[in-house]
């Protein structure tokens, strides 16, 4: 007889009577065909039935709980060991969870809230392919073992106690104890670091042991009638009530351009200082702490447009209040001067504020500019760079011009021209406008162009006016607050 083994249709090639398993898996189908022969001549070939090659059952030799000691806080989980699957199905298990010979979860874990103090627990694991289960194991039991109790949270009382006062050691809350065991407590007393055996147990300390400046630390450790939890300290140091010194804040600016003000003062060494914000959009507070010489400081943030007071109190470290300080006022500007700063920049014709590119004739090109002024010793210089067209003929567009578009009631400028010592244009009568204008005509007529200046007027021709224009504006009330001025630059029409 000759043999030929087919696997899902295809011809293997094998002529044997018989096929291993490493040439068919899971799921597939399997038929062989006999052909008689007698040596010369082959007879019909004969196909047998065909077999699907069913799933082989998973085993595995051991499963053990883990971790081998819980307490009801513990979620356990299993290792299970052994896994063996003849098709190479992957790795699985079902779970049966038991506490106290009752099924509870199938989950890989057990939940801590499933069991209580005393509980016992094994689980029954059986491997499994996705297909078939094999054979169960069952785990190791384990008892739930007691939890201790929590440390309490204590209080000495009365808050800020003074030597007069009787300490009671207070349990604000209670130890938690997971398995609801009743909790009692044992208390220990100690004085400037001494234990005071007298009163162990108590959980009061009388008048007659205390005195001023003295520390007092209240130590107690709960217990559920099996064992110990953590211990819980509480101290305090007696002393008097005295308020701190009352804080003085030192002035600050009535007007600012910055986001931030400085607030300082002086109080009493070492106190914790709040300060108090009080401004047209809320009240809000923050805290520093004076130095041992009593100063203290405290950078706070302030919005724009916003209008503030701020007044501070003093606390010690044993909780005593002052009184309130002085209040002190600022307002940050709105719209604010933003190229004002600490280090001076725009306050001299040397270090004039030079943020623009330069202003050519081709279109109308303009700067608008927001300022103020909020000191007696405080101006602002600009500095700004005009370019003509070269021209030969034709109509001149160079048209330079400066204006104070608003606060010319409380501002004028100067203008200097080509450098800060060539002063075009004063004027102490609140000067805001100021322009210099060249118009000429393709065929070199009779110039129309004007520049003013005080009212003077000088005719100009072709010739390249660009220039360096140098503007100081100052205050001319004397009045300093907020109020703005918007110097508008350009050139061109």
């Amino acid at each position: 007889l000759l043999y030929d083994w087919k696997v899902n249709g295809t011809q293997l090639g094998i002529n044997s009577s018989s096929l291993t398993g490493t040439s068919f898996a899971k799921n597939q189908s399997v038929s062989c065909v006999i052909t008689p022969t007698d040596g010369t001549d082959n007879g019909t070939p004969i196909e047998s039935s065909t077999i699907v090659i069913s799933n082989t059952p998973p085993v595995a030799t051991d499963v053990e709980i883990t971790p081998s000691t819980a307490t009801t806080l513990t979620t356990l989980s299993t290792t299970t060991t052994g896994w063996s699957d003849d098709d190479n199905d992957p790795e699985g298990y079902q779970y049966d969870w038991l506490v106290n010979g009752n099924s509870v979860s199938t989950d890989p874990s057990l939940d801590p809230s499933l069991t209580v103090k005393g509980d016992i627990v094994t689980v029954n694991v059986h491997p499994f392919d996705g297909t078939d289960t094999g054979n169960m194991l069952t785990s190791q039991s384990i008892t739930i073992e007691n939890t201790q109790p929590g440390a309490p949270t204590l209080a000495i009382e009365p808050f800020n106690a003074e030597p007069e006062d009787i300490l009671t050691c207070a349990i604000v809350v209670p130890s938690d104890d997971p398995d609801n065991d009743p909790v009692t407590y044992s208390y220990e007393w100690s004085r400037n670091g001494t234990i005071v055996s007298l009163l162990n147990n108590s959980s009061t300390v009388s008048p007659s042991y205390t005195s001023n400046n003295d520390t007092w630390a209240c130590t107690v450790v709960p217990n559920d009638g099996t064992t110990d939890g953590p211990s819980a300290t509480v101290s305090v140091v007696l002393q008097d009530l005295t308020a701190p010194d009352i804080p003085i804040l030192d002035a600050i600016d009535e007007y600012r351009n910055e986001n931030v003000v400085t607030i300082t003062g002086t109080t009493e060494a070492l106190a914790m200082v709040t300060i108090y914000i009080d401004c047209d959009s809320g009240l809000t507070s923050t805290t520093t702490f004076a130095t041992g010489t009593g100063t203290f400081s405290s950078n706070i943030l302030i919005s724009t447009g916003d209008i503030c007071e701020y007044y501070a109190v003093a606390e010690d470290s044993y909780g005593n209040i002052s009184n309130s300080s002085n209040t002190v006022g600022t307002e940050s500007c709105s719209p604010r001067d933003d190229y004002e700063d600490s280090i001076g920049y725009g306050d001299s014709c040397s270090d004039s504020i030079d943020e623009w590119s330069v202003l050519g004739d081709t279109s109308y090109n303009s700067v608008s500019v927001v300022g103020n002024i909020l000191h007696a010793t405080d101006e602002d210089w600009y500095v700004f760079y005009s370019s003509q067209t070269p021209l030969t003929s034709g109509i001149n567009t160079y048209n330079f011009t400066a204006s104070l578009a608003s606060g010319g009631s409380d501002y004028s400028m100067e203008i200097y021209r080509g450098s800060c010592a060539d002063m075009i244009c004063s004027d102490a009568d609140n000067m805001d406008y100021y322009a210099f204008d060249a118009d000429e005509t393709s065929n070199f007529g009779s110039p129309s162009d004007t520049r003013y200046c005080a009212n003077n007027s000088l005719y100009n021709n072709c010739s390249d006016f660009s220039s360096t224009y140098y503007i100081r504006v100052y205050r001319t009330s004397t009045t300093y607050d907020c109020t703005e001025y918007n110097l508008v630059v350009s050139n061109g029409y």
